[in-house]
């Protein structure tokens, strides 16, 4: 088991926190994954399959191992900041890369807030076994102003 998160503790409406990879290609394993969000106000998170972004944008993220006394191999995710314009695995998450568009929205999560609860989700009874060489994205974005999010990816991979 892997996990990322990022966080933003000053968020307008419509400012967004994005998590981006890309899957290697077919190979032994595969990445089953899992997402979810927590934040001060209401907002909403898209599931995006196949986006582009500007190559060499963004901030690394460290991924962890959630396994702390496994032998085996970093994770097999690819991002393309550190070994332009190849996609390599790094140990690393692309966060908020320039120019991300496009790509088809394989859903969308609401969190809906109220004063003094925030919103949150956890969609371990719905992960996503990812496809191969494919780009994702996970994308937060505030719907309500005076926000603060965080953003959590945790996957297996395992084999096929």
């Amino acid at each position: 088991m892997f996990t990322v998160d990022a966080i933003n503790l000053a968020m307008a409406a419509t400012d967004t926190i994005a998590l981006a990879f890309k899957t290697p290609p077919e190979q032994e394993k595969t990445i089953h994954i899992y997402q979810n969000f927590i934040a001060l106000a209401s907002g909403h998170m898209d599931i995006v399959e196949g986006p582009t972004w500007t190559t060499n944008t963004g901030l690394l993220v460290p991924i962890f191992n959630r396994y702390r006394e496994a032998t085996m191999d970093a994770s097999i995710v690819l991002e393309d900041k550190t070994a332009t314009p190849n996609f390599t695995a790094t140990g690393n998450i692309i966060l908020d890369p320039t120019a991300l568009t496009g790509g088809t929205i394989l859903r969308t999560i609401y969190g809906f807030g109220k004063k003094d609860k925030a919103p949150s989700t956890r969609d371990e009874a719905h992960g996503w076994i990812l496809a191969a060489d494919t780009t994702y994205a996970f994308l937060f974005t505030a719907d309500d102003g005076s926000n603060k999010a965080q953003l959590t990816l945790n996957w297996a991979e395992t084999i096929i």
